[in-house]
């Protein structure tokens, strides 16, 4: 099935395979608001609420993933597009609690972890919180199964290039998109067998079929349930540790990406005494210019096979994994659940992922502000819930910098263990620029 007409009012199209594995793992997590997301605007001045509907209004409109219900029809899940729909601006008036910024913030968590019914409603919730007569917070909650970190970078980008705009009595500025997600979801299909997707399945065969050892980073006897709780904590790294780490990148030819993903390796290595092991990440799975603009759930993951055997120098192990992120890059089209249903990893008790417990991530969350004659609009932190692993560690630029943020499973990592972790892991970084041709095993861990 393509796209077809089922009413005046909706249309079905097939979904893509990325909605389809988020789809059945919050089925399995019977409708838990794991997968949500979060983008939001702090609005200091006079906000006009009909302008600011309009403006949620024209995003509405250019998207369709934001008019899009899922559902299982005949057997078989599809998407189901509105060809209009209303996303009212619900205004909270929070500025008579005694403390307007933590009631906010509780609001904010208590959103996020609202879960969507995805066969009954639109993915996208949009509240406006007072704080102040002329301080408001403009709150949009999703379901990931529409939308990723780009789409809310791009959310933001539309919003503040179509408020002052709307505000003003001009037309919106920005242009049509050429596509939708669902010529994307239909466009995948398309190419389910096609010669370059086969090829990138050997890829991954290649890599990932010998079923490489888990990381064994708890002791024995560690619990092995799946319903258990995580938490965050974070740490900012000194602008100029970033600044010699992206000169070490640039005169070994690498990546900062690398660089922080090799110290990453180091650290689990050494944690987990081992030489072979899988570490996920996300590529955002939009090398085709057309897709770049478009809100959508694109990303997909990967498993990358990380080699620290054979005794490497920092520089060597550099080299090695610079060399399979590029080829990750090379062979990120064909989706995780295919690789994962081709090569079927023996499952085990406890693991809540195929391949790898542990992932790591860097995200440039860097957004603008803009100011206009009555208001000036400025981003706030993009949030989400953990990814269902037992640690994670993503690097986010943002205006101020890097931040380090560490989620990790409660009953398998405890605080103390994971500040340990946060300072080796910095350890690792300032004794490799010290001295790249020094072995992994010699690095320093203080």
């Amino acid at each position: 099935m393509t796209t077809e007409l089922r009413t005046d009012e909706e249309f079905l199209a097939d979904p893509s395979r990325a909605q389809r594995r988020l789809w059945v793992m919050e089925q399995i997590e019977d409708g838990a608001a794991t997968y949500n997301i979060q983008v939001g605007l702090r609005l200091r001045g006079t906000v006009d609420l009909a302008v600011l509907q309009a403006v949620i209004d024209e995003v509405v409109r250019r998207h369709e993933t934001l008019r899009t219900r899922l559902t299982v029809e005949d057997g078989e899940l599809v998407q189901l597009i509105r060809a209009e729909a209303d996303v009212p601006v619900v205004l909270s008036d929070l500025s008579g609690r005694p403390d307007p910024a933590a009631a906010w913030q509780h609001t904010a968590e208590a959103e996020l972890r609202r879960s969507f019914d995805l066969e009954t409603d639109l993915p996208i919730r949009v509240g406006l919180l007072r704080l102040a007569a002329e301080d408001h917070v403009l709150l949009i909650t999703l379901d990931h199964v529409v939308c990723d970190a780009w789409s809310l970078r791009l959310l933001h980008d539309e919003l503040v290039g179509l408020y002052p705009a709307f505000a003003a009595g001009r037309p919106s500025p920005l242009p049509e998109p050429k596509l939708q997600y669902a010529d994307y979801a239909a466009w995948e299909a398309s190419r389910e067998d096609s010669p370059e997707l086969l090829a990138q399945l050997d890829y991954w065969r290649a890599r990932l079929g010998d079923g490489p050892p888990r990381l064994e980073l708890y002791p024995a006897g560690a619990p092995t349930g799946t319903g258990a709780q995580s938490q965050s904590c974070s740490h900012r790294l000194p602008e100029d540790l970033v600044r010699q780490l992206e000169e070490l990148a640039r005169g070994e030819g690498a990546s900062l990406f690398s660089v922080l993903l090799s110290a990453y390796g180091v650290l689990l290595s050494r944690y987990g005494r081992a030489e072979d092991f899988v570490v996920g990440s996300l590529l955002a799975n939009r090398a085709r210019p057309e897709l770049e603009d478009l809100i959508g759930f694109f990303v997909n993951t990967v498993g990358l096979r990380m080699d620290l055997t054979g005794e490497p120098t920092f520089r060597e192990l550099l080299a090695r994994v610079h060399g399979t992120a590029l080829d990750a890059y090379a062979h990120q089209e064909i989706s995780f659940d295919r690789v994962v249903a081709e090569l079927e990893p023996d499952s085990e008790p406890g693991r809540r992922q195929p391949f790898f417990d542990v992932m790591f991530q860097l995200a440039d969350l860097t957004r603008r502000s803009v100011r206009t004659e009555t208001l000036v609009l400025e981003p706030t932190p993009m949030a989400s819930l953990p990814a269902p692993v037992d640690l994670v560690v993503a690097v986010l630029k943002d205006a101020d910098g890097y931040e380090v943020v560490w989620d990790h499973r409660t009953d398998r990592l405890g605080p103390a263990e994971v500040e340990r972790m946060q300072r080796h892991y910095v350890s690792v970084l300032r004794s490799a620029l010290a001295d790249p041709g020094l072995p992994v095993a010699e690095l320093a861990f203080e």
